[in-house]
C-alpha cells in the first residue's frame, strides 16, 4: 500500500468507524491506482472502467473521481468530464475533513473547468455545427434511405443524447419502417433454452449471467428470418478472469452456427461460426482504439443488422463494420453468451424490416 493511500485510509478512519466502509475505500483506492496505471499507458477505456469500479465500491473516492474526469477528457467525452470535475470541486468543498493528500484534486479540477470556460465554447460550436449537418442529412434521406437516416441519427445522438428532433425522427422511422419485438420482456427467461440453468436469472428487470471461466449461453425459442435488426443493451458488470466475454448471438441455428458479436478481453469482436472447428474472425478492435471508444463495463448498445446483401455491425449507434450476408445467415434464433464475468442485459429487441 502506498504512503499516500495509507494516510488517506487512516484519516478516513476518523470519520468512519464501520469496518465495511474502510474496506470499500481500500478496494476503491486499489482500483483507482490500477486506473492511474491504465491512464498512463493510454489505455483510456480500461482506465474509465477501473475508475468507475472504484467509484461503485466507494463514491467518496476523490482520486478515482478526478482520474475519471481526465480519462473521459482524453476520449473527448467532454460533457461527462466536466460533470466529474465539478463533482470533485463540490465534494471537496462539502467535506473539509478529507485527507490532506487529496487537497490538490480540487484546484486541479477547477483549473480544468476554467479551461472549458475559456475554450469550451469553441468546441461546443464545432460539435453543434457538425450535428446540424448530420441532422440535415438525416432529414433529407429519412424517406429515400431510412437506413442511412438511422445511421446519421445515431451519430447525432452519440454527440447529443438528448437531441429532441433526432429522437423524434428516430421514433417515427422505427414506427414506419420496422415492427419492434421485445425478445426479453423484462420479467422472465424461463422458457428460453438454457434459461433455467445455474448461471442465468432475471434480477430487477435485468438478465444476469454470472460465470467464472466457463462459457454459457441462452437463446429464445422463436426463429427470425428476412431483414431484421437485433439490438442488445448490455454491460460487463464484473470480470472474474482475464478474458471476460459478453456477446450477442444472432441468426443462431446451432451452438457453432451463428453470428457472435460482443466484447472479449476488452476488445470488440465479431465472429462467424460455421462449425465447431470452423469460425472466421470478421472484426477485432480494442475498445479504446475505436474512433468512438467505449467502456464494456458501461451500458453499451450492440447491434447487428441483417439486410438483403449485407450484415452490418453497430456499436452505440455507430457502424463499425459490414460483410456480405451469406445464405447461411437467412435467419435463426437470438441468444446471449457470457464467460468469466457477470453479464447484465437490460434490453434485447428485434426490429423486423
Amino acid at each position: 500500500m502506498s504512503l499516500l493511500r495509507t494516510l488517506a485510509v487512516l484519516l478516513l478512519a476518523l470519520a468512519f468507524t464501520m469496518s465495511p466502509v474502510l474496506a470499500d475505500m481500500d478496494d476503491a483506492l486499489d482500483l483507482a491506482e490500477e486506473g492511474d496505471d491504465a491512464f498512463k499507458a493510454k489505455k483510456y477505456a480500461a482506465a474509465i472502467r477501473l475508475y468507475g469500479a472504484a467509484l461503485k465500491a466507494e463514491p467518496a473516492c476523490l482520486p478515482a473521481r478526478y482520474g475519471l474526469g481526465e480519462a473521459l477528457l482524453a476520449t473527448e467525452q467532454v460533457k461527462d468530464a466536466v460533470l466529474a470535475f465539478r463533482q470533485v470541486v463540490r465534494e471537496t468543498r462539502a467535506s473539509p475533513g478529507i485527507p490532506v493528500a487529496w487537497k490538490d484534486y480540487a484546484p486541479q479540477a477547477q483549473d480544468r473547468l476554467d479551461e472549458f470556460d475559456e475554450n469550451g465554447g469553441e468546441l461546443e460550436g464545432l460539435i453543434d455545427a457538425h450535428v446540424a449537418k448530420v441532422m440535415k442529412l438525416a432529414v433529407k434521406y429519412r424517406t429515400k434511405d431510412p437506413d442511412l437516416a438511422d445511421r446519421a441519427l445515431g451519430v447525432v445522438l452519440t454527440l447529443h443524447p438528448d437531441h429532441k428532433r433526432a429522437n423524434e425522427i428516430l421514433g417515427k422511422l422505427a414506427r414506419k419502417g420496422a415492427r419492434k419485438e421485445a425478445i426479453f420482456d423484462g420479467k422472465q427467461i424461463a422458457d428460453w433454452d438454457g434459461g433455467r440453468g445455474q448461471w442465468w436469472e432475471v434480477k430487477d428487470g435485468v438478465i444476469v449471467g454470472e460465470t467464472k471461466g466457463v462459457a454459457t449461453f441462452i437463446r429464445n425459442q422463436k426463429e427470425i428470418t428476412g431483414n431484421f435488426d437485433v439490438i442488445m443493451e448490455a454491460r460487463i458488470a464484473k470480470g472474474y478472469d482475464k478474458s471476460p466475454f459478453i456477446a450477442l448471438m444472432a441468426a443462431w441455428k446451432a451452438e457453432y452456427d451463428h453470428t457472435r458479436y460482443g466484447t472479449l478481453s476488452g476488445a470488440l469482436r465479431w465472429f462467424e461460426y460455421k462449425g465447431e472447428d470452423d469460425k472466421d474472425r470478421v472484426f477485432m478492435r480494442e475498445a479504446d482504439a475505436l474512433k468512438k471508444p467505449y467502456d464494456p463495463a458501461a451500458w453499451t448498445l450492440y447491434e447487428l443488422r441483417y439486410r438483403e446483401e449485407y450484415i452490418h455491425a453497430f456499436l452505440n449507434g455507430r457502424e463499425v463494420h459490414k460483410i456480405e450476408r451469406p445464405k447461411e445467415r437467412s435467419g435463426g434464433y437470438v441468444g446471449i453468451l457470457a464467460q468469466g464475468c457477470r453479464a447484465e442485459i437490460k434490453r434485447l429487441d428485434v426490429l423486423h424490416r
